[in-house]
């Protein structure tokens, strides 16, 4: 079954390591794909060194993105002298993956916090998910014991290792990644089998909530941290 990397963040525009400012986020819909939102901003000309044409937007992870006549979302390539437009609709791919070059290359590890409007009480909005929680993401960063991370599906918690027989596997515990140490020439998924109790108490005890929708958010931060998304593991 295809797979449909859907980008549905409730995010702004990343603040860039380079001092790039946010600019106002928009809310689009992706009609080619059922249910599918995600946030766009204008990009500052003033810190551009390209054109920008004026029908293009600029994705919170730095991609350049444009609408066609039937209000459907593609992918702009920044990779040439000149901005170009792509066949690749958004949600259809991953850019990076085919050869897709990003408007904005230093995005910032941790997304940054929705900011925006409630419509009935005018009252901020704070997003404070896993995107938000510098323990959940301190994973981008452990590239010496971290090479790959997928999720598990019961109970539906995130998991990370590096290689065929890792040291150690990682587990989101709702407030930290717990470590498992797999036995001598172990296969991952035999030492995740083993420890599916211990997994499952305290993913109920700390009434992780991971939504089926954040899937598809990780896979692209997965891409982003330079890890190889495994996908669902089912046992």
């Amino acid at each position: 079954m295809k797979k449909r990397v859907l980008l549905c963040f409730s995010l702004l525009a990343a603040m860039c390591e380079n001092s790039y400012a946010a600019e106002k986020s928009i809310l689009v819909s992706q009609p080619a794909y059922d249910s599918m939102q995600f946030y766009v901003y204008r990009p500052d000309k003033k810190n551009s060194s390209k054109k920008v044409p004026n029908d293009f937007y600029v994705t919170y992870d730095g991609y350049l993105v444009y609408k066609n006549a039937k209000g459907v979302w593609f992918y702009g390539d920044a990779g040439k002298k000149k901005i170009t437009k792509t066949n690749y609709v958004v949600g259809s791919v991953v850019p990076s993956t085919v050869g897709i070059e990003p408007y904005n290359k230093k995005i910032s590890e941790v997304a940054p916090i929705l900011d925006t409007k409630d419509s009935k009480n005018d009252n901020p909005i704070v997003n404070k998910d896993w995107t938000q929680n510098p323990d959940f993401i301190a994973v981008s960063k452990w590239s010496k014991s971290v090479d790959k991370i997928g999720i598990l599906n019961k109970p539906l918690i995130p998991v990370a290792w590096k290689g065929e027989h890792p040291d150690v596997i990682y587990a989101w515990a709702g407030m930290q990644w717990r470590q498992i140490t797999p036995r001598k020439w172990e296969e991952p998924v035999n030492t995740i089998r083993r420890n599916i109790h211990n997994l499952t108490v305290i993913s109920n005890n700390n009434d992780i909530k991971w939504r089926d929708g954040d899937n598809a958010i990780l896979e692209q931060y997965a891409n982003y941290w330079g890890y190889e998304w495994i996908g669902e593991i089912d046992f």
